[in-house]
């Protein structure tokens, strides 16, 4: 209507909307035309009034965009308006929650913070805290250790833009191949890829469109299994990196306390031993007790083998020690050990195989026949 005033608003930048001569615009103020005309390099939106408005009056309306898939801090977005005695300058405009007010917070829960209540604040995606990487097992050998990732997400992820988790630095493992399993909201499990060598998980997510991500993100969640090398080594730093469109975001996780849940921190083995002998008399039947107290337990996976050696003095007993082999009396555990060749009576050694897991204590007894002359120890 050439009788009443034209708004301008400028620097609407950050959209992928195309230019478009009849924007819809909705508003139930009924002063406003139902379309505009857009310009999207511009960010223009050029809006006619239909009708006069009042002095000190509130009037909304509003349109429809869709934005870049990048972050970027709000423009100065600008209105000017047209066919007035005196045309007025290009003002900058105010935007909800600028007064510090908690409306805006029940309009729109998407909103976490005044600033984003500006036209065309676009939040970039990233983590938040507690985004964790844990583990099961700290012991090498361990074919079982589930790695659980809990990755903590700034903004849903929109099926309009490509999106894909990465996890680096899980090292140390002998798994060639793993089998996610995936927590709500994601499902497509076949997307997950595995590089060993350099601990890479890959992740294209299938999109998150009917969450809404508020304050307090959104969780992704998966685990999987894998096999601990043979031997210790010290916590790595967990990469994770989360693209979303033309943005990316980057968390890094150093070790965690207790430093046991951090992925892929393996303990050193080491095992201290007790031994003692229940008779120190010549000639008579004699139990030697051995206890091992191991920092990792005993995964068959690494063919663990216990050495003795140095138990001379005894003499040959054929009711003890029948066809040349040791008399094992287990106490804990009662299974799991094994003697795969004859006791070295001379030498006082004797090779067992590990041929079950055992856990951190082992107790074993040998029943072996004292000399009849004294020794020393």
């Amino acid at each position: 209507n050439p009788g009443y005033p034209v708004l301008t608003f400028g620097n609407l930048v950050g959209t992928t909307t195309d230019n478009n001569a009849a924007l819809a615009v909705s508003s139930t103020s009924g002063v406003f035309a139902s379309t505009g005309v857009w310009n999207k390099v511009a960010g223009w939106l050029v809006l006619n009034l239909t009708s006069s408005v009042s002095t000190w009056q509130t009037y909304n309306f509003s349109i429809a965009v869709t934005n870049q898939a990048v972050g970027q801090i709000a423009p100065n977005v600008s209105i000017s308006v047209s066919r007035l005695t005196q045309v007025l300058p290009s003002v900058t405009m105010g935007y909800q929650g600028m007064d510090s007010s908690t409306v805006w917070m029940g309009l729109n829960g998407a909103l976490h913070a005044p600033y984003e209540g500006q036209a065309m604040y676009i939040r970039s995606v990233g983590f938040l805290p507690g985004t964790l990487v844990t583990q099961s097992s700290p012991y090498p050998c361990d074919q079982a250790n589930t790695i659980l990732v809990s990755a903590l997400i700034n903004t849903p992820l929109l099926a309009a833009c490509a999106s894909s988790l990465t996890i680096m630095g899980l090292t140390g493992t002998t798994s060639s191949s793993i089998s996610a399993m995936l927590s709500s909201p994601l499902s497509n499990s076949s997307a997950v890829s595995w590089t060993q060598s350099s601990g890479q998980v890959s992740f294209n997510t299938n999109p998150v469109s009917g969450s809404t991500a508020d304050s307090f993100g959104i969780y992704l969640n998966m685990s999987f299994v894998v096999s601990n090398r043979a031997y210790g080594q010290s916590a790595p730093n967990i990469t994770l990196t989360i693209t979303h469109g033309a943005g990316t975001g980057t968390w890094i996780q150093t070790p965690l306390t207790p430093l046991a849940s951090s992925a892929m921190y393996l303990v050193a083995s080491s095992v201290a031993v007790r031994m003692s002998q229940s008779s120190p008399y010549p000639c008579d039947a004699n139990v030697i007790v051995i206890e091992l107290y191991s920092s990792a337990p005993f995964f068959t996976a690494c063919s663990p083998r216990i050495f003795i050696s140095g138990l001379t003095g005894t003499v040959s007993d054929s009711t003890l020690n029948p066809a040349g082999q040791v008399n094992l009396l287990y106490t804990t555990p009662s299974t799991g050990l094994a003697s795969p060749t004859p006791w070295d009576i001379v030498a006082g050694s004797l090779n067992l195989n590990v041929t079950a897991d055992l856990g951190l204590n082992v107790s074993f007894q040998l029943q072996v026949r004292n000399p009849a002359t004294p020794q020393a120890p």
